[in-house]
């Protein structure tokens, strides 16, 4: 789709929407959609919105050795639900990689589970939301900003960075040349080595 165009979802059927090798400008969720799909190849969203009482599940059924990306190039808006249910396969890299400084927002219920390998962050970030993940954090580029907010990992952690003031590193390491174990691992902490 073309640059400043719009995909509103309102429907349910999972045959509605495609991930795999798709390209977004913006996509709108203003359903239950939960998608089950072989994702093989990286999709790209330019932002990302869930509207109140939508609910938008990703379920990759991938189970190849290569693991795809979903690339947000922009704003995640989660007003609804957003899910990455739980899996013992790790299927699919979330990565937010836009060229301007990117936005999470939104006070509606995220699930980012086992089912991502890793959150790759590669760009400017703001994080107006308190946020919790159950999966790998890789911080290479760009400046997180979550003063206002708590951004809680509960996986690995790794940067070159110090860890920036309100990320919470839960029962994981955190890893910049030092590496941390334990529980509530907070910025503080991390700037202090």
């Amino acid at each position: 789709f073309e640059d400043n165009s719009k995909v509103v979802m309102n429907s349910t059927s999972s045959n509605a929407l495609k991930l795999s090798g798709r390209i977004y400008s913006d996509l709108e969720i203003n359903s239950e959609l939960l998608i089950n799909e072989i994702i093989i190849n990286d999709c790209f969203i330019r932002k990302l919105q869930v509207n109140p009482s939508a609910t938008f599940t990703v379920n990759s059924l991938n189970n190849s050795s290569m693991v795809p990306s979903i690339n947000i190039k922009g704003d995640l808006v989660i007003l609804g639900n957003l899910v990455f249910p739980e899996s013992t396969l790790k299927k699919l890299n979330i990565k937010f990689n836009g060229s301007e400084p990117q936005n999470i927002s939104g006070n509606g219920p995220s699930n980012f589970n086992s089912s991502i390998d890793n959150i790759f962050i590669s760009n400017d970030l703001n994080i107006n939301r308190d946020l919790f993940v159950r999966c790998n954090v890789i911080h290479n580029n760009g400046v997180i900003a979550c003063t206002e907010h708590t951004f809680t990992v509960n996986g690995n952690y790794i940067s070159p960075f110090a860890v920036p003031i309100g990320i919470i590193i839960q029962s994981q390491r955190f890893s910049n040349g030092n590496s941390h174990d334990g529980i509530q691992l907070t910025s503080e902490e991390g700037l202090a080595d």
